[in-house]
């Protein structure tokens, strides 16, 4: 009897043993009759599974069910979702795709009232001192390296209609469908098998320190390569098919390359993965596209054909193993009937969470809903875009799904903008223009929207201190009051001088606008604005009335200014880049009233100061820029420019030209004096090609042609007075090469002015200054 229990208790734990390592195999019974499709991650290495999807579906082998990882885990969802593998290249190749995937805001969808102003700024951080210092600090640094906001709203639009479909249950998708994500806070991996479908494909691809990663039950979830890059397992528990085809574009893992950050990166972050597919459950394709990196994007067509290819080899070897059939005809009729019964989704009204009720005011008015008048996904994103134009909300992580009463509800997870802000910049450069930057600003949010920061410039040649407010409305077109006051120094000379020359104090300009202005504005359609502007300046110009030796020894002439301007006039853009565009437009147009009172004092000697004199102007000042994308990476930049003046000259020849609007269309001209780019009457144009090797390389060209329309000349007392048109021309150029690094621009320039010579030098930074007077 006593070993009759024995072997009773030895079946026993052998039966449990049995049971505990076969029911991940046996809870799902065994589907003979169909066909799992495995996905590995691999960037954009994954578009070479598209590829392999139209080798099998051109071969006639079914696709019962998919499960997926990362890249693997958005291809397959696609695929689930009813689209074609060529709608998925195509797809892959748009520039709404290339944009989600490198972060990238196409600038016309910003509203331009909102944009802020450009400033030299590198690193930007947000500070919200009800926190400890180091935490605000950490808090307000970016943790990721690709900006989320374009593919936070595209998952959404591209998904929800899919999501409300298969009623959040990812086995009624067109192609059954599973993904897989990382829980790094419980330390194991999460299959996605119901819910929003678009965060679960947006968790499983949300690469640390790449991607931003998302909040689901209340952790934050990673990309799913961490824990299961190649998810045959997955396949196995959730599906459990007859035959399993796994298709793997990556590799096991190697050693972390020398100078590769992602390489290394991926090494500390990923755990060993499997990459295995067992004989008996079905064939792996291994497709060699490991040359190519993570954000390969561009060579879509190279990786698709490679994966065609290598899933044609492979289409004998699976036909042999498995006699399942499917043909395209039937496919298509899938397809077609499953496209036909998708939705579309729109809002009927919006729920927000993450703000409190000021900032919640300025949110609801940009996402406005009215009874009987649902909100479109068009409306939503048009939204979306306006609202994050601004500094009030930062990030927005919108979601669709439907309430129990059937209505459709936009939910809306915000975060806001802290009250403070700090920024440091600059402009490095070879010649003595070099400048600091540092800026401080707060902003207290609701509709009405109020923001105020405070820039300091510190530079040999430059200095500035400027304060800028602006109180925006809650009106319908978008309207603003700003109020802005500045103190400024600037030193212009006609040619550049290396940082450590000593500039002839005879060829220098120097000019002290200090001013205060009040202005109105209001929006114009998305992409401008018009404005009305009142301020006064105090001006100071310093300069040689004549390069004679013994004038320039006795000192220089000192001109005072008292200034009453009034502006009305537009601008807008829709440029990729404020300091070197490549695409988009921009243009501006204003006209000014100028009642100036002014004083000469040769050498800054008040004995031989001259009385005040009254001189009132008009003045029309507009330009317009245009880029045109070329073929072969090549694009092409239009420029006009032109300054009309209605008024008398009455101030001496060096004096009018200082006080006159120069032409200075590149960021290293704005510290030169040339008479022959300056005047109050002129048009200039050029053309701007560019050439484009690398996504973060500039190959750029600028060639200008410049003429005064009314030539300003000297008379033998040195008074200026107009002379004769069109009879002084100037010429422009430069050769500049660029590196746009993430933090800031690298140029290499050299130019050619007329009057100016040959100037070479190198720049790292932003160049902005204080706005003019």
């Amino acid at each position: 009897m006593k070993h009759l229990h024995c072997i009773i208790l030895i079946f026993a734990v052998l039966g449990l043993s049995a049971e505990c390592f076969g029911s991940s195999a046996d809870s799902v019974a065994r589907q003979p009759h169909k066909i799992g499709l495995v996905l590995s991650g691999g960037g954009a290495k994954g578009v070479a599974h598209i590829g392999v999807i139209q080798a099998l579906e051109d071969a006639g082998i079914p696709i019962d069910y998919i499960s997926g990882t990362s890249m693997g885990a958005v291809v397959g969802s696609l695929y689930a979702c009813g689209m074609s593998p060529e709608e998925m290249l195509r797809f892959v190749k748009t520039p709404d795709f290339n944009r989600w995937a490198t972060g990238t805001i196409d600038p016309k969808r910003l509203f331009y009232f909102d944009l802020p102003e450009g400033t030299p700024a590198i690193a930007n951080v947000n500070l919200n001192f009800r926190d400890s210092t180091r935490k605000a600090i950490v808090q307000g640094l970016r943790a990721n390296l690709i900006n989320p906001t374009p593919m936070n709203f595209e998952f959404m639009r591209l998904f929800s209609p899919y999501t409300s479909q298969c009623n959040e249950n990812f086995d009624s998708l067109m192609v059954p469908f599973r993904c897989v994500y990382s829980d790094v806070y419980h330390k194991h991996k999460v299959i996605g098998r119901s819910g929003d479908l678009g965060d679960n494909v947006r968790a499983s691809m949300s690469f640390p320190f790449v991607f931003e990663p998302i909040k689901m039950n209340g952790v934050l979830v990673y990309d799913g390569g961490i824990y299961d890059n190649f998810p045959v397992d997955v396949m196995t528990e959730e599906f459990n098919p007859g035959f399993m085809i796994g298709v793997s574009v990556s590799g096991p893992d190697g050693p972390p390359e020398p100078g590769n950050a992602y390489s290394q990166l991926e090494d500390m972050i990923i755990q060993n993965n499997d990459y295995n597919m067992p004989p008996q459950h079905g064939i792996k394709i291994q497709v060699p596209v490991l040359n190519f990196g993570v954000l390969d994007f561009d060579k879509a067509d190279e990786i698709y054909a490679i994966g065609y290819r290598t899933g044609v080899e492979m289409v004998d070897s699976i036909m042999k193993r498995t006699p399942l059939r499917r043909s395209k005809e039937v496919v298509a009729q899938r397809r077609m009937v499953w496209n036909n019964a998708t939705p579309v989704v729109v809002f009927d009204s919006v729920a927000l969470e993450g703000v409190g009720p000021r900032a919640e005011g300025f949110v609801r008015h940009q996402f406005e809903t009215k009874p009987g008048k649902p909100l479109t996904m068009d409306k939503a994103e048009d939204a979306y875009y306006k609202t994050l134009s601004g500094t009030q909300i930062t990030a927005i992580m919108p979601h669709a799904f439907t309430d129990s009463l059937g209505s459709n509800i936009l939910s809306l997870r915000l975060t806001p903008g802290s009250p403070f802000n700090a920024s440091v910049g600059g402009w490095l450069t070879s010649s003595e223009s070099s400048v600091l930057y540092l800026s401080a600003g707060l902003q207290v949010p609701g509709r009405t929207f109020f923001n105020m920061n405070l820039s300091g410039w510190i530079g040999q040649s430059y200095g500035a201190l400027y304060l800028s407010s602006r109180l925006r409305l809650p009106t319908k077109p978008a309207t603003a009051f700003t109020l802005s006051a500045a103190l400024t120094r600037k030193k212009l000379y006609t040619r550049d001088f290396m940082f450590y020359d000593e500039a002839p104090l005879a060829s220098a300009v120097s000019q002290s606008p200090n001013y205060i202005k009040l202005g109105y504005e209001w929006a114009m359609g998305r992409h401008a604005m018009g404005f009305v502007k009142a301020g006064y300046a105090l001006s100071t110009f310093r300069y040689f009335s004549s390069d004679a030796a013994e004038y320039i020894a006795l000192g220089r002439d000192r001109c005072r200014h008292e200034t009453l301007k009034l502006t009305v006039g537009t601008d807008g853009s829709t440029l990729n880049s404020l300091m070197y565009p490549t695409a988009g437009y921009s243009f501006f147009a204003h006209a000014d009233v100028l009642f100036d009172h002014g004083r000469f004092m040769p050498h800054a000697n008040e004995a031989l100061a001259q009385p005040w004199k009254w001189e009132n102007q008009v003045r029309l000042h507009g330009g317009y820029l245009r880029f045109v994308k070329m073929p072969y990476n090549f694009a092409l930049g239009m420029k006009t420019e032109g300054v009309l003046t209605f008024g008398q000259l009455n101030e001496n020849y060096i004096g009018t030209l200082a006080r006159s609007v120069d032409f200075s269309p590149m960021p290293t001209t704005s510290n030169l004096f040339n008479r022959r780019f300056r005047g109050t009457n002129w048009v200039a144009a050029g053309v701007i090609p560019i050439y484009m090797p690398f996504e973060r390389l500039q190959l750029r060209g600028d060639l200008y042609l410049f003429t005064n329309l009314r030539d300003i000349a000297r008379n033998n007392e040195g008074k200026a007075y107009y002379h004769g048109c069109l009879t002084h021309w100037g010429l422009m150029t430069q050769l500049a090469g660029i590196i746009n690094l993430p933090f800031a621009s690298a140029t290499f320039y050299g130019n050619y002015l007329t009057g100016g010579g040959w100037n070479f030098g190198v720049a790292l930074g932003f160049l902005f200054e204080a706005p003019d007077f």
